[in-house]
């Protein structure tokens, strides 16, 4: 394994087999908004992008999933970040959104990771076969049916003006609102990840007005889910359905085979509410590899375990 320079990096992955979307030069360059180091790993079939923080002494080291080029073994998975433990780093946490494979398990348990006391991100999601007749359960084919009587139209902005930005952003200030969440983005992260083509935002519009808004990622035959934003005349017209059923109808038409619902979250808090909505496309539910996590000293697992919980106040999944 070894550190590389940013164009070497993308210059190289660019041809590779599997490449996520939180490994796009637009995904990284988006993050600048949160500023922190970025680090490029490669090694001859694996590579992912670290960001550094450093405070107090303390190096904390997260890294994306990776982008792999074929199939990778567990030999190698290990060697990759046993590599990057011996840089020296007091931290270091990896988030892998990609469905669950024991391999990987076996290659970070190996290279001495664990699971973090505590889970901050999702765990589970629903992939969606667009190869297949798209079924709803009955309170989607409900809502549906009272949508389809709405005029609902969908649009796909193929050049993304600032006036598409602004109309995003007001309807995810709203949904944002209404829900009582902060806004986890501004207008210039949303027009960097939408100045690559591999991102797709879509409208519903009723009588010319936009009401709702998704945007997609995609990676070769793969979708999916990355935001989401029903207006408030959008909820009382269930035109969050509609939107999901159109939008998987048209990647459908375009040749993707499977769709992300992404951040399932089954639980006894408002989140509940969010994952009884995403069952309600029949697919497969899936484990994902999730958060794994390795520190110089035990007491900073415990450390960081109570910063994100009490001084960043961060939900538990």
């Amino acid at each position: 394994m070894e550190l590389v320079e940013r164009n070497t990096y993308f210059s190289v992955i660019r041809t590779w087999s599997d490449v996520p979307f939180c490994q796009y030069e637009s995904w990284i360059d988006a993050q600048a908004t949160n500023p922190r180091k970025v680090l490029y790993f490669m090694d001859e079939h694996i590579a992912s992008i670290g960001f550094l923080k450093t405070f107090a002494g303390v190096k904390w080291l997260q890294m994306e999933c990776p982008a792999t080029n074929g199939k990778v073994s567990v030999a190698e998975r290990k060697a990759f970040y046993e590599a990057i433990q011996a840089r020296g780093y007091s931290i270091v946490e990896i988030n892998d959104r990609q469905p669950y494979d024991a391999e990987v398990e076996i290659a970070l348990r190996q290279a001495g990771f664990l699971r973090p006391v505590g889970s901050f991100s999702f765990q589970l999601s629903n992939y969606i076969d667009l190869t297949q007749p798209i079924a709803f359960n009955e309170n989607w084919r409900r809502n549906l049916k009272k949508a389809d009587t709405a005029g609902l139209v969908l649009e796909l902005v193929s050049n993304v003006t600032e006036p598409d930005l602004t109309d995003f952003l007001a309807l995810y200030q709203q949904m944002s609102a209404h829900k009582h969440l902060a806004l986890p983005f501004n207008k210039e992260y949303i027009r960097i990840l939408l100045s690559d083509p591999r991102f797709r935002l879509y409208f519903v519009k009723q009588a010319d007005t936009r009401i709702a808004a998704m945007l997609v990622h995609t990676s070769g035959s793969h979708s999916g889910l990355l935001y989401a934003a029903n207006g408030e005349q959008a909820n009382d017209l269930h035109a969050g359905y509609w939107m999901y059923r159109e939008i998987l109808k048209d990647l459908a038409q375009k040749g993707f085979k499977t769709f992300d619902m992404e951040k399932l979250a089954a639980a006894t808090h408002s989140t509940n509410s969010v994952f009884q909505f995403k069952q309600g496309i029949k697919g497969q539910l899936t484990p994902l590899n999730g958060e794994w996590q390795t520190c110089k000293r035990a007491w900073m697992a415990q450390a960081l375990y109570l910063l994100k919980k009490y001084w960043w106040k961060r939900m538990q999944a």
